[in-house]
């Protein structure tokens, strides 16, 4: 049993290549421009009087806007666990156990993640439905009232997704309008599952109550694994990893957000 062993590039690359399998999050939120160790930075550009009227004479050049939005990573998170052999648990079956166990503490950071991500959406949203008495006739209906929300605000068709707790998704899938037997994937994408333009996704890490419809561009975030090292607990007798991960959630874009508040009837 021995540290000296550790292969740290291979947990690192094992965590964050099951987080982006799994990771709602990074699916319905822009990639920032940059991160720079502490924040996530995001440049946006914009163009007031964009397409203006030609009549022969002068061409009038506007200066492009650029704005710089930071997400600072105010939220620090750790994971730590042994084991009683270091070298056994990467080695065994090809290393089958370290991938286990590395598949473990993504699948703990994507729930963490991605419910702040689903917090911060539904705090920021500019608009808002209520239904206090949802059957499940009217599901599929508020669904296509929460992208005409979004359409009434111009918000880019493409990149949108709405996502709900498994029993809002599960009333869904009863309307003959939507596919039937459609397989969730482990990113919990509903596969096949689209309605008013935007992508079903199933996740119980949802505010109860809550449905989100957003585009991908209404919420930023940034995270960085840190830290992540082996050591020798003496007094255990055992091998340990700890790690460290740093994250940020900010809404960019409020007008790219509708949230339905619901009761079941």
């Amino acid at each position: 049993m021995s540290i000296d062993t550790y292969k740290k590039q291979l947990w690192e690359q094992a965590i964050i290549e099951e987080y982006a399998n799994i990771s709602i999050a990074d699916m319905i939120t822009e990639q920032p421009s940059d991160m720079n160790g502490t924040c996530a930075i995001y440049n946006r550009s914009n163009i007031t009087n964009g397409l203006q009227d030609y009549d022969g004479g002068d061409i009038n050049f506007e200066e492009i806007n650029t704005v710089e939005t930071k997400i600072f990573f105010n939220v620090a998170k750790y994971f730590a666990f042994q084991m009683k052999d270091l070298d056994k648990v990467q080695a065994v079956n090809g290393g089958a156990l370290m991938l286990k166990t590395a598949r473990d503490m993504a699948q703990a950071v994507k729930d963490c993640i991605d419910a702040a991500v689903f917090a911060e959406a539904v705090a920021g949203a500019e608009h808002n439905i209520e239904n206090q008495a949802l059957a499940v006739e009217d599901v599929y209906n508020e669904i296509v009232a929460l992208g005409t929300a979004l359409d009434e605000a111009n918000v880019p068709s493409a990149g949108r997704f709405v996502i709900a707790r498994p029993e809002f998704v599960n009333m869904l899938a009863l309307d003959v309008r939507v596919v039937d037997n459609a397989q969730v994937l482990p990113n919990g994408i509903v596969q096949g599952m689209q309605v008013n333009g935007m992508q079903v996704i199933k996740s119980n890490l949802v505010p109860e109550g809550k449905v989100i419809a957003l585009n991908s561009e209404a919420v930023g975030y940034g995270k960085q694994l840190d830290e992540l090292e082996a050591i020798r607990l003496e007094k255990n007798f055992a091998d340990a990893i700890k790690g460290l991960v740093n994250f940020g959630v900010k809404t960019l874009r409020p007008e790219a957000i509708a949230v339905l508040d619901y009761k079941l009837a």
